[in-house]
Protein backbone atom coordinates (compact mmCIF):
# COMPACT_ATOMS: atom_id res chain seq x y z
CA UNK A 1 0.00 0.00 0.00
CA UNK A 2 1.48 3.89 -1.03
CA UNK A 3 1.86 5.45 2.06
CA UNK A 4 1.24 9.41 2.22
CA UNK A 5 4.12 11.59 3.14
CA UNK A 6 1.93 13.83 5.49
CA UNK A 7 -0.92 12.42 7.33
CA UNK A 8 -4.40 13.88 6.94
CA UNK A 9 -7.34 14.85 8.47
CA UNK A 10 -10.04 13.13 6.50
CA UNK A 11 -14.14 13.32 7.01
CA UNK A 12 -15.87 11.28 4.85
CA UNK A 13 -19.50 12.10 4.41
CA UNK A 14 -21.33 9.13 3.02
CA UNK A 15 -24.77 10.59 1.63
CA UNK A 16 -26.56 7.37 0.06
CA UNK A 17 -29.87 7.91 2.17
CA UNK A 18 -29.77 3.61 2.77
CA UNK A 19 -30.97 2.60 6.08
CA UNK A 20 -31.63 -1.57 6.12
CA UNK A 21 -28.96 -2.26 3.46
CA UNK A 22 -25.50 -1.44 3.02
CA UNK A 23 -25.03 0.25 -0.53
CA UNK A 24 -22.12 0.82 -3.54
CA UNK A 25 -21.73 3.80 -1.88
CA UNK A 26 -20.91 2.60 1.58
CA UNK A 27 -18.65 -0.07 0.36
CA UNK A 28 -16.59 2.68 -1.64
CA UNK A 29 -16.69 4.54 1.65
CA UNK A 30 -15.49 1.70 3.57
CA UNK A 31 -12.95 1.12 1.01
CA UNK A 32 -11.24 4.68 1.05
CA UNK A 33 -11.33 5.17 4.68
CA UNK A 34 -9.69 1.47 5.25
CA UNK A 35 -7.16 2.65 2.94
CA UNK A 36 -6.44 6.23 4.62
CA UNK A 37 -6.47 4.27 7.48
CA UNK A 38 -3.09 1.71 6.63
CA UNK A 39 -1.70 4.41 5.76
CA UNK A 40 -1.66 6.66 8.96
CA UNK A 41 -4.41 9.22 8.14
CA UNK A 42 -7.05 9.97 10.60
CA UNK A 43 -10.26 9.14 9.32
CA UNK A 44 -14.08 10.27 10.66
CA UNK A 45 -16.90 8.68 8.79
CA UNK A 46 -20.37 10.71 8.53
CA UNK A 47 -22.82 9.14 7.30
CA UNK A 48 -25.89 11.56 7.07
CA UNK A 49 -28.48 8.18 7.41
CA UNK A 50 -27.99 7.57 10.51
CA UNK A 51 -28.16 11.56 11.75
CA UNK A 52 -31.19 13.01 13.21
CA UNK A 53 -31.36 16.97 11.61
CA UNK A 54 -34.64 18.46 9.61
CA UNK A 55 -33.17 18.29 6.21
CA UNK A 56 -35.39 21.32 5.47
CA UNK A 57 -34.36 25.12 5.10
CA UNK A 58 -37.68 26.46 6.35
CA UNK A 59 -37.34 30.04 5.84
CA UNK A 60 -34.56 30.12 3.43
CA UNK A 61 -31.54 32.34 4.65
CA UNK A 62 -34.46 35.20 5.60
CA UNK A 63 -33.22 33.78 9.26
CA UNK A 64 -31.49 31.43 11.22
CA UNK A 65 -32.38 27.93 11.63
CA UNK A 66 -31.23 26.68 15.17
CA UNK A 67 -29.09 23.62 14.16
CA UNK A 68 -29.34 20.29 15.79
CA UNK A 69 -26.33 18.30 17.39
CA UNK A 70 -25.90 16.05 14.80
CA UNK A 71 -25.45 19.30 12.62
CA UNK A 72 -22.98 21.10 14.99
CA UNK A 73 -21.12 17.90 14.94
CA UNK A 74 -20.62 17.77 11.08
CA UNK A 75 -19.51 21.56 11.14
CA UNK A 76 -17.05 20.43 14.04
CA UNK A 77 -15.80 17.90 12.06
CA UNK A 78 -15.59 19.91 8.51
CA UNK A 79 -13.96 22.27 10.52
CA UNK A 80 -11.06 19.41 11.29
CA UNK A 81 -10.75 17.65 8.24
CA UNK A 82 -8.05 18.98 5.81
CA UNK A 83 -9.72 16.74 3.13
CA UNK A 84 -12.97 15.63 2.64
CA UNK A 85 -15.06 12.89 0.76
CA UNK A 86 -18.19 12.90 -0.38
CA UNK A 87 -19.36 9.45 -1.20
CA UNK A 88 -23.19 9.71 -2.73
CA UNK A 89 -25.36 8.13 -6.13
CA UNK A 90 -26.74 10.67 -8.42
CA UNK A 91 -30.54 10.65 -8.51
CA UNK A 92 -32.77 12.05 -11.11
CA UNK A 93 -29.33 13.63 -12.43
CA UNK A 94 -28.87 15.24 -8.88
CA UNK A 95 -27.42 14.47 -5.71
CA UNK A 96 -30.14 13.03 -3.24
CA UNK A 97 -32.34 15.48 -1.33
CA UNK A 98 -30.95 14.21 1.60
CA UNK A 99 -27.23 15.16 1.17
CA UNK A 100 -28.72 18.29 -0.61
CA UNK A 101 -30.74 19.17 3.03
CA UNK A 102 -27.67 18.57 5.07
CA UNK A 103 -25.13 21.21 2.50
CA UNK A 104 -28.15 23.85 2.83
CA UNK A 105 -28.29 23.59 6.69
CA UNK A 106 -24.40 22.72 7.07
CA UNK A 107 -22.40 24.86 4.60
CA UNK A 108 -24.25 28.38 5.96
CA UNK A 109 -23.34 31.92 6.02
CA UNK A 110 -20.73 32.50 8.67
CA UNK A 111 -19.61 28.83 8.87
CA UNK A 112 -18.67 28.04 5.05
CA UNK A 113 -19.08 31.50 3.29
CA UNK A 114 -20.04 35.10 3.61
CA UNK A 115 -21.64 37.39 1.54
CA UNK A 116 -19.03 40.05 1.24
CA UNK A 117 -15.26 40.25 1.32
CA UNK A 118 -13.25 36.77 1.05
CA UNK A 119 -16.79 34.74 0.86
CA UNK A 120 -14.53 31.13 1.12
CA UNK A 121 -14.53 30.46 4.57
CA UNK A 122 -13.15 26.77 4.38
CA UNK A 123 -10.49 27.73 2.02
CA UNK A 124 -7.30 25.75 2.43
CA UNK A 125 -9.45 22.20 2.26
CA UNK A 126 -9.89 19.67 -0.53
CA UNK A 127 -12.46 17.18 -1.63
CA UNK A 128 -12.95 13.86 -3.23
CA UNK A 129 -16.22 13.45 -5.06
CA UNK A 130 -16.84 9.48 -5.33
CA UNK A 131 -20.61 9.41 -7.51
CA UNK A 132 -22.33 6.49 -8.53
CA UNK A 133 -24.89 6.03 -10.99
CA UNK A 134 -26.86 4.05 -13.57
CA UNK A 135 -25.89 5.72 -16.71
CA UNK A 136 -22.26 5.34 -18.91
CA UNK A 137 -19.99 7.53 -16.84
CA UNK A 138 -19.17 8.77 -20.43
CA UNK A 139 -22.52 9.43 -21.36
CA UNK A 140 -22.64 11.35 -18.07
CA UNK A 141 -19.49 13.18 -18.20
CA UNK A 142 -19.40 14.18 -21.89
CA UNK A 143 -23.27 14.67 -23.06
CA UNK A 144 -24.51 15.75 -19.75
CA UNK A 145 -21.65 17.36 -18.87
CA UNK A 146 -21.38 16.07 -15.09
CA UNK A 147 -23.84 18.57 -14.05
CA UNK A 148 -25.35 16.73 -10.94
CA UNK A 149 -21.62 16.66 -9.42
CA UNK A 150 -20.40 20.09 -11.08
CA UNK A 151 -23.17 22.13 -8.81
CA UNK A 152 -21.47 20.28 -5.63
CA UNK A 153 -18.36 21.23 -7.33
CA UNK A 154 -19.90 24.93 -7.57
CA UNK A 155 -20.69 24.78 -3.68
CA UNK A 156 -17.92 23.65 -2.63
CA UNK A 157 -15.69 26.39 -4.48
CA UNK A 158 -17.52 28.63 -3.28
CA UNK A 159 -16.73 28.03 0.15
CA UNK A 160 -13.18 27.42 -0.49
CA UNK A 161 -12.20 23.99 -1.13
CA UNK A 162 -9.96 23.53 -4.11
CA UNK A 163 -8.89 21.41 -5.44
CA UNK A 164 -11.99 19.38 -6.18
CA UNK A 165 -11.54 16.28 -7.92
CA UNK A 166 -14.23 13.37 -8.75
CA UNK A 167 -14.45 10.13 -9.09
CA UNK A 168 -17.67 8.58 -11.60
CA UNK A 169 -18.57 4.89 -11.30
CA UNK A 170 -21.64 4.35 -13.76
CA UNK A 171 -23.86 1.18 -14.89
CA UNK A 172 -24.09 0.08 -11.48
CA UNK A 173 -26.84 -2.38 -11.54
CA UNK A 174 -25.10 -4.40 -14.27
CA UNK A 175 -21.77 -4.36 -13.51
CA UNK A 176 -20.32 -7.67 -11.82
CA UNK A 177 -18.45 -8.50 -8.78
CA UNK A 178 -15.34 -8.38 -10.83
CA UNK A 179 -15.52 -5.10 -11.64
CA UNK A 180 -16.77 -3.84 -8.68
CA UNK A 181 -13.83 -4.86 -6.81
CA UNK A 182 -11.61 -3.17 -9.31
CA UNK A 183 -13.37 0.11 -8.14
CA UNK A 184 -13.45 -0.36 -4.65
CA UNK A 185 -9.44 -1.31 -4.93
CA UNK A 186 -8.61 1.96 -6.78
CA UNK A 187 -11.02 3.98 -4.00
CA UNK A 188 -8.21 2.42 -1.05
CA UNK A 189 -5.66 3.61 -3.23
CA UNK A 190 -7.09 7.25 -3.26
CA UNK A 191 -7.57 6.91 0.32
CA UNK A 192 -4.24 6.09 0.88
CA UNK A 193 -2.95 9.03 -0.73
CA UNK A 194 -5.29 11.32 1.01
CA UNK A 195 -6.56 12.91 -2.04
Amino acid sequence: MLKCSKSKNILIILGHPALKRQSLCESLANAYMDGAIESDHDVRLYKIADKIFDPILHEGYAEEQMAEPDIIKARADISWADHIVFVYPLWAFMIPALLKGFLERTFVKGFAFEVSGDSRLLAGKSVRLIQTSGMPTVIYRFWYRAHGAKALCDILGFCGFKPVRASYFGMVETTNDKKRNQWLNEIKKLGAKGI
